[in-house]
């Protein structure tokens, strides 16, 4: 089912905490939006709202439309995934997947046509007859996945259904979410620390931070087009430097920079660049040349990071192994901004 879910100027007090502050957000129907920010940023706070589990202090959320802040939660059809699958010990799996059917009175025959359906969802027909016990960590999140799946839910929510997971366990989940959703077609919330987690199974990220909603887009513009320094450093960005800008040209410690013009801040600003667009061994002509010494190297596998000091301050650069060869620590290397992957911000 696809139902459209706007969250309308949500705000949670617990007396003197404020997990959430006038949070608005339009969740599109049949899409998976990503909820990302850190520990403590009221993303949990949100979830609990939406699903029916707390009451906001103020603010409303609609449902195609129409308010459920009035509805009690079973009566959302907003089912929570949580990290822990929560499946109950002593029920098969079957039974566990049936157990929100069962609730609900609907017969036999076509409870056990719809578990079914489901188990073959997710991959797990063949083991409906074995208990949590004889799962592995994955197998119960498919189970938990399967038994909120059952009820034809109008909206998934997801609370860091990934975080318990080993990586190749988080790579089949985030697989599997995806190849669900496609089937469906269901709307989805997905909660989330991790930008890994919400960049791949996302069709839109809303970032937040201390209960107000920061940024949203799709992941490409979080790492091309941060809307603040926080953003920037939480998507990894690492280099932040400060200068004065007029029209395309930014005066810096590392001389002038040309930036590209849908920047949008002028005056006082941080340019950040990505480690990974800073090019070393830069040639006759580039634009932002400058020159800069290696202090760290780092090897990663199939790239080196490395760290550079030049006029003042220090710089983070990404490199494949082979394009970082021969750079010692103590070494002088030519270095370039290129001016399309440059950004500018207000300075904070």
């Amino acid at each position: 089912m696809t139902t459209r879910v706007d969250l309308v100027g949500l705000t949670k007090h617990f007396g003197s905490v404020h997990p959430v502050e006038d949070f608005s957000l339009a969740i599109q129907p049949g899409r998976v939006t990503a909820l990302l920010g850190p520990s403590g940023s009221g993303k949990t706070t949100l979830l609990k709202m939406i699903a029916g589990v707390l009451r906001p202090t103020s603010g409303d959320i609609l449902f195609d439309g129409e308010s459920v802040v009035d509805l009690p939660a079973p009566e959302r059809d907003a089912p929570m995934v949580f990290h822990n699958a929560l499946l109950f010990p002593q029920l098969t799996v079957e039974d566990n997947v049936g157990f929100g059917l069962r609730m609900r009175k609907t017969p036999p025959a076509e409870r056990s046509g719809r578990v079914a359906e489901m188990l073959e969802l997710v991959g797990l027909h063949d083991l409906r007859t074995r208990r949590p016990e004889q799962l592995s960590g994955g197998q119960q999140q498919r189970v938990a996945l399967a038994r909120a799946l059952v009820v034809s839910p109008r909206l998934l929510l997801l609370d860091e259904p990934l975080a318990n997971l080993d990586p190749d366990l988080r790579n089949e989940m985030r697989e599997l979410l995806l190849s669900v959703q496609r089937s469906l077609g269901l709307t989805m919330l997905l909660v989330t620390h991790d930008q890994e987690d919400a960049i791949v199974v996302a069709d839109h990220v809303a970032l937040i931070r201390d209960g107000s909603l920061v940024q949203e887009g799709v992941a490409r513009d979080f790492f091309e087009r941060p809307a603040s320094a926080w953003v920037a450093m939480f998507f990894g960005a690492g280099n932040l430097i400060p200068g004065e800008r007029t029209n395309n040209e930014v005066v810096t410690p590392l001389g002038r920079l040309r930036v590209i013009a849908e920047s949008p801040a002028s005056g006082p600003v941080l340019v950040t660049i990505r480690p990974e667009a800073v090019v070393l061994d830069a040639v006759e002509g580039q634009a932002n040349t400058f020159e800069g010494t290696v202090i760290a190297a780092e090897f990663r596998g199939n790239h080196i990071r490395m760290q550079l000091t030049a006029g003042g301050l220090n710089l983070e650069a990404t490199a494949p192994v082979d394009d970082a060869k021969g750079h010692a620590v103590g070494d002088t290397v030519r270095v370039a901004l290129p001016p399309d992957k440059l950004w500018s911000l207000p300075a904070e």
